[in-house]
């Protein structure tokens, strides 16, 4: 699709990263892969560090076609000319550039080294320029020689652009071997992460949770990297970490986002808050996350919850029979004795009754025989008498 969306369009496994020779040429040899998107095919050519972006058509045998996507006309790009290309130290160039922004202010130096080290490759002194309304400069530069030795470039550097350079050979300044390109690796980056999902319904009893963990990855390196692994550990409130099984995610290219989701299971009788620590990255570099999940196993929250409130119905039940049973005791013993006072007392009146009468009886018997007794011999005395 022409590379109209840039890496996505790309067949990134193809990608091969190279360095600029002493005359700042560029060459490559890289496999021919089928790109993602129907031709029309270009080869992407993009600069790491510098604004440069160029596509060269070419045409894949065995590659679906498909209907050209329009190309978005792109701004003229910066380039300038060095006008002599030799010239000695102490001398001026004249150095004329064009697709700069209008009235962009420029500074442009003679570098070292094809300036592979930024401004510490570059002369002390340099010249400033601004970029006319369509985009040309022009200016007179002084020659000087740069702190580092040559092979040499002029340098303009914008403030909307990257470094423009161009070669240019300075009499009169050490000359040596170029320092070999520094090295560009990939930088893995992890842009989010979050766990989503819950179930089973089985986790609401104890079972183990199942989670599904999303992570935005992103290469901002200059390299593709290398089969990316994914190593994960879980971790409890006070528990110790549980590893899970290693997952390989795959590779990205330079410039590359994507997101991944990977199911993981979390240990059965979760409780609270669990997080979940893991490392990505290829051989040289790990990418340490992190993501917390709560867990609340409602269901069995309940059990416990029933179970206990009828354990404690039981004990209530268990301590009211105890103390109804202690007062019906306590009320028996004081019944009995009452009704024992009672026949002792019932015993002690009839019998004392009975006495008394007895003696009452005798008593009066033997009163009235001695008043009988008298009556007759008074009576007895009255008739003799006659």
């Amino acid at each position: 699709a022409l590379a109209d969306a840039g890496s996505a369009d790309c067949a990134n496994t193809s990608a091969v990263t190279v360095a600029p020779g002493p005359d700042g040429a560029v060459s490559a040899t890289f496999p021919v892969v089928v790109p993602p998107t129907p031709c029309p095919c270009v080869v992407l050519v993009q600069g790491n560090g510098v604004d440069y972006l160029e596509r060269f058509p070419v045409e894949v045998v065995g590659a679906p076609g498909g209907t050209p996507v329009p190309v978005r006309s792109a701004p003229p790009r910066p380039a300038i000319v060095v006008v002599p290309a030799t010239a000695r130290v102490g001398t001026s160039v004249g150095v004329t550039g064009t697709g700069f922004a209008a009235d962009e202010p420029l500074e442009l130096v003679v570098c070292g080294d094809l300036g592979l080290g930024g401004t510490e490759d570059c002369a002390a002194h340099a010249g400033h320029a601004v970029a006319t309304g369509g985009g040309d400069v022009h200016l007179h530069l002084a020659v000087e020689a740069p702190p580092v030795p040559c092979p040499c470039v002029v340098e303009a550097l914008a403030s909307g652009h990257g470094a423009v350079l161009t070669p240019v050979t300075v009499l009169g300044a050490p000359a040596g071997e170029p320092k070999p390109a520094p090295p560009v690796f990939a930088d893995v980056r992890v842009l989010g992460a979050s766990l989503r999902g819950s179930g089973p319904w089985e986790s609401d009893f104890g079972a183990s949770p199942r989670r599904t963990l999303e992570l935005v990855l992103a290469d901002r390196g200059g390299a593709p990297t290398g089969p990316l692994s994914l190593r994960l550990g879980v971790t409890g409130d006070g528990g110790r970490p549980r590893s899970l099984p290693v997952t390989g995610v795959g590779a990205l290219a330079p410039g590359q986002t994507r997101t991944i989701r990977v199911p993981v299971r979390l240990p059965a009788m979760t409780f609270g808050t669990s997080t979940l620590r893991g490392t990505v990255g290829s051989a040289g570099q790990s990418v340490p996350f992190a993501v917390a999940t709560g867990v609340v196993p409602w269901g069995l929250v309940v059990v416990v919850v029933v179970v206990g409130l009828a354990a404690l119905v039981a004990v209530v039940l268990a301590v009211r029979r105890r103390r109804l049973s202690s007062r019906r005791d306590g009320e028996g013993m004081p019944a009995a004795f009452v009704a024992v006072a009672h026949e002792g007392a019932g015993e002690g009146a009839g019998e004392g009754a009975g006495e008394g009468a007895g003696e009452g009886a005798g008593e009066g018997a033997g009163e009235g025989a001695e008043e009988g007794a008298e009556e007759g011999a008074e009576e007895g005395a009255e008739e003799g008498a006659d």
